[in-house]
């Protein structure tokens, strides 16, 4: 809970702390947690400005977002990724399978230029590694986020991600698809007749198997 102290609590704590006080013993004097206490000495008394909340249609990490980067791992995402809400975040996590590092390496890359400024996770288990990391932000980048699993319901890409996806980057896109789901082996077929693409995944996106490159590949 954000609580506001006012400009002379502030001086107060500076004051103290000139003359030697123990940060400790200040918080405690005050009433104030020892962690403020040591942002306003950092500070120097500044207040940091808060930063603006995400709501439904603005977010300052989504607007900023390398593309490239984002299309290939709302690829990985649809494919065998998953976002769980956690006590105080959200986490996303990609199975990845362990005989491939190159696509470890691709799905932590793609994570890094994504949310730069978080830290990237492998948790390696038995036959698979789990690539991840935990952010306020998942929401905003992923809506298709939501309760049960992404094959039994529903899934459509926002407009803003159609831009990226679909319309501007489908090479990376489609490629964090097969990396993340996988693609199945070819099929015996009667000579001569083509062998039609499938991605798993896209069997949920009925909006993205109508678009013309999916058309053209018969996903």
């Amino acid at each position: 809970m954000y609580v506001h102290h006012d400009q002379a609590v502030v001086d107060r704590l500076l004051a103290l702390v000139a003359t030697g006080v123990p940060k400790l013993t200040i918080a405690n004097d005050l009433g104030i947690n020892v962690k403020t206490v040591r942002r306003w000495v950092a500070t120097d008394g500044i207040r940091q400005p808060r930063r603006e909340q995400c709501s439904g249609t603005t977010c300052r990490v989504r607007e900023a977002v390398d593309r490239a980067a984002y299309a290939y791992l709302l690829g990985m995402y649809l494919g065998d990724g998953h976002i769980v809400h956690t006590r105080r975040s959200f986490r996303l996590e990609i199975a990845c399978d362990p005989k491939y590092p190159g696509i470890i390496e691709e799905a932590m890359d793609a994570i890094r230029g994504v949310l730069p400024a978080n830290r990237v996770l492998a948790r390696v288990r038995p036959h698979v590694v789990m690539v991840g990391v935990y952010s306020n932000h998942l929401p905003c980048l992923f809506p298709q986020h939501g309760p049960g699993l992404k094959h039994t319901r529903s899934i459509a890409l926002e407009p803003w991600q159609t831009e990226i996806a679909l319309d501007e980057l489908p090479g990376p896109f489609i490629r964090g698809l097969i990396h993340s789901d996988g693609l199945p082996g070819a099929q015996p077929r009667p000579r001569g007749e083509r062998q039609p693409v499938r991605v798993p995944a896209l069997h949920v996106l009925e909006p993205v198997r109508r678009h013309p490159w999916a058309v053209r590949c018969r996903l």
